[in-house]
């Protein structure tokens, strides 16, 4: 059965394993990446943005990669109506938070950066989450995969706060343990992952995508933690 797969979030290793995994079981699949860059960063670094796009493309148009401007609605909508006219519908939607952050002093932090945080990172999910909780209501049925992958060492960046990466962790998780909360009700499927340890990703898009295939009841509903830390499994 041909399965429509739309994994959105932050552009990284995370999220770009998650595309290909994916794209061992099924083609094509649909990519919308917020960039870990303003415009003003863009601008500067145009050549190492196409770099890391060109990561995720594969041959024979395997994965295809669509726009999304995370702070705007109506891009969110956007995604889902791309997303449409290339896979038919949408089976499956991962959507991936790898947080990034600013370990610089506030007064050296630029408006800009301020913008693109708390504008693209904390509106981007709910904007998209609320396109697809509706989306997935109306077919009654789908799947719906919140990733979280805030991986991090205690020691990274010595004396300088993180400001911005537990606040857009802690909003995802929020908005992840909403879903959850009420998945019970809704027609379709709500799962919740997180990997604290960088350096995994291709063994944690395995588990997801492995979780996401099995379609056991007992995995809905829930988080499935994965990395140092956490017990392995469920």
């Amino acid at each position: 059965m041909t399965r429509g797969i739309l994994i959105a979030g932050s552009e990284g290793a995370v999220a770009e394993a998650l595309a290909r995994e994916a794209a061992k079981r099924v083609e094509p699949v649909v990519t919308a990446f917020l960039s870990s860059q303003d415009e003003e960063e863009k601008d500067r670094d145009l050549s190492a943005r196409e770099s890391s796009a060109n990561n995720v493309e594969n041959k024979g148009n395997k994965i295809v990669s669509i726009p999304w401007k995370g702070a705007s609605s109506v891009s969110a909508q956007a995604v889902l109506l791309s997303a449409r006219n290339i896979l038919g519908e949408i089976d499956e939607a991962l959507v991936v938070c790898t947080p990034w952050g600013i370990r610089r002093g506030l007064k050296e932090v630029r408006v800009a950066e301020i913008d693109h945080h708390i504008d693209g990172y904390l509106k981007s999910w709910f904007y998209l989450g609320r396109e697809l909780t509706r989306y997935f209501s109306a077919r009654e049925r789908g799947t719906l995969a919140l990733v979280l992958a805030d991986g991090t060492s205690s020691e990274e960046g010595g004396n300088d706060i993180d400001m911005f990466k537990p606040l857009v962790a802690e909003a995802f998780r929020i908005m992840a343990d909403k879903l959850l909360a009420s998945s019970a009700s809704e027609p379709f499927r709500v799962l919740a992952f997180q990997n604290n340890e960088a350096g995994n990703e291709e063994a944690f898009a395995a588990y997801v995508m492995k979780v996401i295939d099995e379609n056991n009841r007992r995995d809905a509903g829930r988080w499935h933690r994965y990395g140092k830390g956490f017990f392995f499994g469920r």
